[in-house]
C-alpha cells in the first residue's frame, strides 16, 4: 500500500500478488491493483474515484476491471480511530 497526501488531494495505490508453484504445478495465482484519488471538499466531506484490476485464474477469471466514484464522509476523525463512509 502506498499513500500520498497533499493539501486537498490524497492518492492511494494498493497492490498484491499471490503466486505458488510446486513441482511444476501452479496452485495459486492471484493479482490485484487499485488506484483511489480523493479530493477534500470540506473538513469531513470528500469525493473519490476508484479503478481496480483483478486476476484470479483459479476462481475462473483472467481479468476483472472495476471503475467507480462517489462521495464520502468522515464520521470519526481522531488519533485513535478514523472512520469514513463512502457511497457511489
Amino acid at each position: 500500500n502506498l499513500q500520498r497526501k497533499g493539501a486537498n488531494w490524497t492518492h492511494i495505490l494498493r497492490a498484491s500478488a499471490d503466486y505458488q508453484r510446486s513441482n511444476g504445478t501452479t496452485s495459486r495465482e492471484q493479482y490485484f491493483a487499485a488506484y483511489e484519488p480523493r479530493i477534500q471538499v470540506s473538513d469531513r466531506l470528500f469525493g473519490y474515484g476508484l479503478a481496480q484490476f483483478e486476476h484470479n485464474r483459479f476462481q475462473g477469471f483472467d481479468a476483472r476491471y472495476a471503475v467507480s466514484g462517489g462521495f464520502g464522509y468522515k464520521v470519526v476523525d481522531s488519533d485513535a480511530l478514523d472512520l469514513s463512509l463512502k457511497a457511489g
